[in-house]
């Protein structure tokens, strides 16, 4: 059996493909499996048949997993929202790296550093905000994210301040038409009355 005459560089194998796993998903989860192919690669030497070195190699990689994976999450401290990445899903993030269709960006999400893909091959130039679509891996695909209408607010604004303030406001051309008016109607008022009055005073002698 070529597996069994070639032990150490077996496990050297599953060591790496570990790793390369480890790398895509930053999980904390495949590297204690490389671990336990570390051990093995010496444990090998020994005269032990593979399907116990198999076994072996399950009980060290599936201890490491359980008991010090916890501890590493915390010393590194690293956030939730990177092993559960189901909450990045439809939040903005900032590009510190350009993406387009034949390359993947970055993008910096809770202190973690992501490998980001435009969702439709687009050009996403470094430092422009965009959404997340969908999470491949350890990759976001994400999309530019619609500008904000900031013309529709300032508009109404504007058009509704001078209608408010005319409706509450008496304007100075209608307060002066007014009192023209009063005074006309006064003057006509005076008028009228005069003629009377001095026809009155003739009448008494």
């Amino acid at each position: 059996m070529y597996i069994a005459n070639h032990l150490p560089w077996f496990w050297l194998g599953v060591m790496i493909v570990c790793l390369l796993v480890e790398s895509f998903t930053l999980a904390l989860t495949t590297l204690w499996f490389a671990c336990g192919a570390l051990v093995l690669i010496f444990a090998s030497f020994l005269p032990i048949a593979f399907r116990w070195q198999f076994l072996l190699f399950l009980a060290i990689s599936c201890a490491l997993l359980v008991f010090t994976r916890p501890l590493a999450l915390r010393r590194f401290k690293l956030p939730r929202a990177a092993l559960n990445s189901d909450g990045l899903v439809g939040k903005t993030v900032l590009l510190t790296a350009t993406a387009s269709a034949h390359e993947k960006g970055a993008a910096k999400v809770n202190g973690v550093v992501w490998s980001v893909a435009s969702a439709d091959g687009a050009h996403l130039a470094a430092g422009s905000e965009c959404v997340v679509t969908a999470i491949e891996g350890a990759t976001l695909v994400v999309a530019a994210a619609a500008p904000a209408t900031a013309g529709a607010g300032t508009a109404g604004n504007g058009t509704t301040a001078p209608t408010a303030a005319g409706a509450g406001t008496t304007s100075p051309v209608d307060t002066t038409a007014s009192d023209v008016n009063s005074a006309t109607a006064a003057g006509s008022a005076t008028t009228a009355t005069s003629p009377r009055t001095a026809g009155a005073g003739q009448a008494t002698p």
